[in-house]
């Protein structure tokens, strides 16, 4: 019988694959509810300073964190 390590060692593809995917599937819908705020700002209001706001707050803060995102997953992927 295997131990818990030499499991996790056999399935580290399974795992990383699972984790790469679900990130990717959690940006896109993230991106997708933050492109669907924009266009019902745009289209309530038609005002290109409303959007330009809208814009702002939603991708700031993801382009402000982003690096810090990207060493965190990769200090996870290293440790498997």
């Amino acid at each position: 019988m295997k131990s818990l390590n030499e499991q996790v060692k056999d399935n580290w593809k399974k795992n990383i694959t699972l984790f790469l995917g679900s990130q990717t599937i959690s940006l896109f819908g993230s991106s997708l509810v933050q492109y669907a705020i924009m266009w019902y700002i745009t289209l309530n209001t038609q005002s290109g300073v409303m959007m330009t706001i809208s814009i702002v707050c939603g991708f700031v803060p993801t382009f402000i964190l982003s690096p810090s995102r990207g060493y965190g997953q990769t200090a996870i992927i290293g440790s498997c």
